[in-house]
């Protein structure tokens, strides 16, 4: 089962996930991608994996993975000691139900970072449009901050496109929720569904200036 709760309360995915990209899943990738490589080749500029992987595989000769246990007990462990193995090539020594788990749950995590963001972003534009005596610098940095994270979050993960209406959907239902205790508002006073398109939400010149 793949462990969770490996987001930050601001929607960012945590440092446990970018250590994983590092440490399992891109040797991972290298691995199935050329299983065997000449001692000859030179480094291929990916951080030195594959040069890595040669000297780890006289690091880890003989060693019995430990995998069931220090995957419940010490990630961290974990995911070096499946470094280890990958790189040195020795796959049928892998976790690799528990490594697939953990790349499947990292593909969660940034959907769950994009429907978060756009909870910030849906909450304060719901609230500069419901409160006009309230609107700040604050509020304008969080709708302009979130934009640019969001704009960089789809840029760099493209794939989820298809899930922004889903997830707009999603987010701006909380987004409501959390207006109308923030606000004092009863929900019924905001829109049942957004009332601005995706275009409209992340476009800079766009503030919703109309009750």
């Amino acid at each position: 089962m793949a462990r969770s709760g490996r987001i930050s309360p601001d929607g960012t995915a945590g440092q446990t996930a970018a250590r994983l990209i590092a440490n399992v899943v891109v040797p991972f990738r290298v691995l199935l991608w050329r299983p065997e490589v000449d001692e000859d080749v030179e480094d291929i500029s990916v951080a030195g994996l594959m040069k890595a992987r040669r000297t780890t595989a006289v690091l880890t000769e003989g060693v019995v993975p430990m995998s069931g246990t220090l995957y419940e007990t010490d990630f961290y462990a974990w995911a070096n000691e499946q470094a280890a193995l990958l790189r040195a090539g020795k796959l049928s020594l892998a976790d690799i139900e528990n490594i697939a788990e953990e790349i499947e749950s990292m593909g969660r995590t940034e959907q769950r970072e994009l429907e978060s963001r756009l909870t910030v972003l849906l909450l304060h534009l719901l609230k500069w449009r419901f409160q006009p005596t309230h609107r700040g610098g604050s509020w304008e940095a969080t709708i302009r901050v979130q934009r640019r994270d969001l704009a960089r979050h789809i840029d760099r993960n493209p794939s989820l496109k298809p899930k922004i209406p889903d997830a707009t959907s999603y987010a701006y239902e909380n987004a409501r929720i959390e207006a109308s205790a923030e606000t004092g508002f009863a929900e019924a006073i905001f829109p049942a569904e957004c009332p601005w398109s995706f275009d409209q939400i992340m476009d800079g010149a766009f503030w919703p200036d109309q009750p």
